[in-house]
């Protein structure tokens, strides 16, 4: 079957994981020009040894974590380290530095996140300018305290958690095959 139907239209742009990446990843990264997050100094000297393996830039993105506890940055200490190994890597450049909100219906929660945000952020902003900040989750699409430089719109691609906002794909299948089962009966997998 056709995957994308008549009505839609090609997206060109510049691709980034999000999610850590092992050394076999960035390599991949690396060879396509996508862009990957770092969340350690040494992180972004693996970055740049595979870039250095290839003779190209290399785009990161910082990863810093503000209470997601998932990917990133918690420190002060772990951020100037990285920044001053980013500054003694030739080869890379440093696109973004984003977080993620991990609970946009705890109004509190969101708050400290956005002020430690703020606050880790503040010295990559200040050793490299041109740097993209986006602390983004669904919920606060629009939001004016957490919009920063963008926003990752998330799951609202998928038509969820945000108004107004349309999917960009859909899945569709068909029925195949009604059942009538007794009682007790399991079906499919898991036999769930």
């Amino acid at each position: 079957g056709e995957i994308l139907s008549e009505e839609a239209e090609e997206t060109r742009g510049k691709i980034f994981v999000l999610g850590e990446t092992n050394g076999e990843e960035k390599a991949r990264c690396v060879r396509l020009g996508i862009g990957f997050a770092v969340q350690s100094a040494e992180d972004a000297e693996s970055a740049q040894r595979e870039g250095r393996a290839l003779g190209v830039p290399v785009g990161i993105h910082v990863a810093l974590d503000t209470g997601m506890n998932r990917i990133g940055m918690k420190s002060e200490k772990e951020v100037y380290n990285a920044i001053n190994t980013i500054k003694s890597c030739k080869n890379l450049r440093l696109l973004s530095v984003f977080s993620h909100l991990a609970d946009v219906s705890d109004e509190g929660f969101c708050a400290r996140q956005r002020r430690r945000f703020l606050s880790l952020s503040t010295p990559f902003s200040e050793t490299f300018p041109s740097a993209f900040l986006h602390l983004s989750a669904t919920g606060k699409l629009g939001a004016k305290d957490y919009a920063f430089d963008g926003a990752r719109p998330g799951l609202a691609l998928y038509g969820y958690g945000s108004e107004g906002v349309s999917p960009c794909l859909s899945v569709t299948g068909r029925v195949v095959r009604n059942s009538y089962l007794p009682a007790g009966e399991s079906a499919g997998y898991g036999r769930r």
